[in-house]
């Protein structure tokens, strides 16, 4: 069985749960140049609706992996590797020192030590810790047990929402579409 994080592990940054859905895509890599005009919207010229809050493309010479919303287009063109998974943000929207050391242990050692399977994502300034939608609110009691600050924010501007998980939580718990509109 795992420990929780040691003492004095945990980082300071607040942790904020996502209002959408994401999901892991494949695409063979021989197939990519059929698909790339639909990649290229999908990353710089989102549609309306297009509202999701992470979006990443990784490229090995053997596949290409999408990291986006659920949506319908990619189960045509694409397989999906499993369910939903939600987002949570660690920081705020300004980022993470990227020299700091710890923050992935400090995040994923709560999730491991719970049985919470979880996905690993850092870009430039962010760093997301996604779960499946489903143990999202198992997440959340992990991180508040390890004593981290866990807040909400809706996708489309990041806004943030005290006391409620978002709708994608929500809908997953069978609590109806989430925050009131």
């Amino acid at each position: 069985e795992l420990a929780a994080s040691p003492p004095g592990l945990a980082h300071a940054h607040r942790l904020v749960v996502l209002s959408d859905s994401i999901r892991l895509f494949h695409i063979d890599r021989h197939s990519l140049p059929r698909h790339m005009h639909a990649i290229t919207r999908l990353l710089f010229l989102p549609l309306p609706g297009d509202a999701h809050s992470v979006r990443s493309v990784l490229l090995t010479a053997e596949e290409v992996t999408l990291l986006c919303g659920a949506d319908d287009w990619w189960d045509e063109h694409a397989r999906a590797a499993g369910d939903a998974w939600t987002p949570i943000r660690v920081g705020e929207s300004s980022g993470t020192p990227l020299d700091e050391i710890g923050v992935i242990a400090s995040t994923t050692l709560p999730l491991a030590a719970a049985g919470i399977p979880l996905l690993y994502h850092s870009t430039f300034t962010s760093d997301f810790t996604m779960v499946p939608s489903d143990a999202v609110r198992a997440a959340v009691r992990a991180f508040e047990t390890q004593a981290f600050t866990v807040g909400h924010a809706a996708v489309a501007g990041l806004e943030e929402r005290a006391g409620e998980p978002g709708p994608a939580a929500a809908a997953a718990a069978g609590e109806g579409s989430g925050w009131p509109r």
